[in-house]
């Protein structure tokens, strides 16, 4: 067949499809919620480095470790794996924040005792909030502009610090940020420039997270009582 043919009826099916769409978007129901990207620092080149099979397991037990973190609560939901990445929301800005701080404690935990040998673990990861569109998928995928924010945010590289807030979340939760205030600081507001925005045209402004490791391991009001009881069950 003649490749005119083939677009031709592409493209039919395309537009068909697309017309359906018109309607279908205000059935598919929104959602409001607290977002949060965590990326596996330095993947792609510790595979060139290393090799397919040590990057292959580094990655796999990064999943685990998050897998592990955030079972225990049930209002943290595992949207999808994005390369060494994966994308979480909350409907409560707690349990995604204290979930974020305790896989960064483990993280660093594990690359302090085992090193580059086995489990050298850097993450970087960042919440935001907002609204967005549930797709029909089989699994949970949505799409929105606070997801899109938050991309953005993850592109900040900081030799320093490597956890984020976006400033709509902030917002959204500042009395609740306020009660980790004695092992966390949070910076003044800061604005992506456009080269690390990718030029989206909105401003993206965000807090730099800076966790005291020494005071956390004093702090023994949280974390919050599900985990416990969910870890005795």
């Amino acid at each position: 067949m003649r490749l005119d043919f083939y677009t031709t009826t592409i493209q039919a099916n395309v537009v068909k499809e697309r017309d359906h769409l018109e309607s279908a978007y205000d059935r598919y129901p929104d959602a409001t919620r607290f977002w949060c990207f965590i990326d596996l620092v330095s993947s792609s080149n510790y595979r060139i480095c290393r090799g397919p099979k040590e990057g292959y397991i580094r990655s796999e037990t990064f999943f685990s470790l998050i897998r592990n973190v955030i079972t225990p609560c049930d209002d943290i939901h595992y949207i999808n794996e994005i390369g060494d990445a994966v994308l979480l929301s909350s409907a409560s800005f707690r349990p995604m924040f204290e979930c974020l701080v305790l896989i960064d404690q483990v993280a660093r935990q594990m690359a302090s005792l085992f090193g580059d040998e086995r489990y050298p673990f850097a993450i970087r990861g960042a919440i935001g909030f907002g609204t967005a569109k549930r797709l029909v998928r089989l699994n949970e995928a949505f799409v929105g502009t606070s997801i899109d924010l938050l991309s953005r945010i993850m592109s900040v590289r900081s030799d320093a610090i490597n956890l984020y807030l976006h400033e709509d979340a902030y917002r959204s939760s500042r009395e609740i940020v306020g009660e980790y205030s004695d092992f966390i600081s949070l910076s003044e507001p800061k604005m992506l420039s456009q080269d690390v925005s990718k030029g989206i045209l909105v401003d993206v402004c965000y807090r730099e997270i800076n966790v005291d490791s020494e005071e956390l391991l004093r702090f023994q009001e949280f974390f919050i009582p599900w985990r416990d009881a969910a870890m005795k069950r």
